[in-house]
């Protein structure tokens, strides 16, 4: 199985000749990568969103241009869709506890929510944002924001996935609802690592109570600058190693897939091939 970061939460997840996609959001903001995903599309057999903000779901256009793949995802990105004149037989609606299969992947369903900026946060961004040499680029974003607004506490899920022996579970905001029961003890969680200032002690509750075996992050990335930043991970490093030294946390490179093999009786003798930089 392999696990390729392409950008942003845009996640990959390859096994055999199956290959899921998750939030994508490449062509918006990276020319140079056209024809990447122009490739990509050409062995997906779906992509599911985690939820229809702009960098989760704005390149839905191109992708619906492209192909026929079918796109999972909540009722209100079926409106926005709807909006934006896509063709609506490629989208199917997803509600919680779900069950969605293609071949070796079991995928479930979880309901969850979106990461609540803190002032801190907000107080920062507005000063980039509010820059003279970058109001250009904040009300660009500013407009697609209100195009692709959603429901932070209903339209956001997150995605149980058991591929043969390996269990993951996908967010695409780092946060959790109070009154869901999420699955424990995961082999692996994928973490957006985006959207608060204080996110080494923020994520550690999550941590804590999904009790995975290995972090993947991503979302670090500043994908769109001024309203994004690059976030530095090292600290959250650090303290997991102090907090949770059994969690591996693997800082992935965009685009250099991680490979997994999973013994049948242990996870624990996992073999990570094409590594990436494990900071």
């Amino acid at each position: 199985m392999k696990i390729t970061w392409l950008s942003t939460a845009s996640i990959l997840i390859e096994h055999n000749h199956t290959h899921i996609l998750f939030d994508p959001y490449l062509k918006s903001y990276q020319v140079d990568q056209l024809k990447l995903f122009d490739d990509l599309l050409k062995n997906v057999q779906a992509v599911l969103i985690t939820h229809p903000h702009f960098d989760h779901f704005s390149d839905m256009d191109d992708i619906t241009k492209k192909s026929q793949i079918p796109i999972y995802v909540c009722k209100k990105g079926i409106k926005i869709a709807q909006k934006n004149h896509l063709p609506l037989e490629q989208f199917h609606e997803i509600v919680p506890f779900q069950q969605i299969d293609f071949d070796c992947f079991k995928i479930k369903t979880y309901q969850s929510c979106h990461c609540v900026f803190d002032y801190r946060l907000i107080v920062n961004t507005l000063k980039r944002a509010l820059k003279l040499k970058n109001i250009k680029k904040t009300f660009y974003f500013a407009k697609l924001n209100h195009i692709y607004k959603i429901d932070k506490r209903n339209d956001v899920y997150g995605y149980e996935i058991h591929v043969k022996n390996i269990h993951i579970f996908l967010l695409g905001s780092a946060n959790l609802k109070d009154d869901v029961i999420y699955p424990e003890n995961i082999d692996i969680l994928i973490y957006p690592y985006q959207g608060r200032s204080d996110l080494v002690e923020y994520s550690l509750k999550i941590f804590k109570k999904l009790k995975p075996k290995i972090i993947i992050l991503d979302h670090f990335d500043d994908a769109f600058p001024p309203l994004s930043s690059y976030i530095d991970y090292q600290s959250l490093v650090d303290v997991m190693k102090i907090e949770m030294p059994q969690v591996q946390v693997i800082v992935p490179e965009k685009m250099k897939p991680i490979v997994f093999d999973k013994n049948e009786d242990s996870f624990d003798k996992k073999v990570i091939y094409d590594i990436i930089k494990n900071r």
